[in-house]
């Protein structure tokens, strides 16, 4: 084996920041059903198309039975500051029924590469 060549275990060679988000629980958060409620998830989903159809959006999906912890998202890479931006028109987020907690994320280029020819 040659010294540069990859060991198996060893990290690999090209990582990109991802940012990742967990929808939770928030202040207005109630299990009911409403008219309202519906017209807000209409329009969330409605953002996560949107985001998708950019190319900003790699991955989203709702976690249920998982407690406080609604569903998940994970964005390909890109400020922080303009996830929380495209966020905060959400729906739910601004009806408080859900709030976002964002975290950069690092993995490896391979595979954020294989998610983007899987669109």
């Amino acid at each position: 084996m040659h010294a540069n060549q990859p060991q198996p275990g060893d990290p690999p060679a090209r990582m990109v920041q991802l940012i990742l988000g967990f929808f939770k629980k928030g202040p207005t958060w109630s299990a009911e059903s409403s008219p309202q409620v519906e017209a807000d998830q209409r329009r969330h989903l409605a953002t996560l198309h949107e985001l998708r159809q950019s190319g900003m959006l790699l991955l989203s999906g709702p976690t249920p039975e998982s407690g406080d912890l609604r569903g998940l998202v994970v964005f390909r890479p890109g400020s922080r500051r303009q996830v929380e931006g495209w966020l905060a028109d959400d729906a739910h987020v601004r009806s408080g029924r859900l709030v976002i907690e964002l975290h950069e994320w690092w993995l490896d280029a391979e595979v954020v590469e294989r998610l983007g020819a899987a669109e």
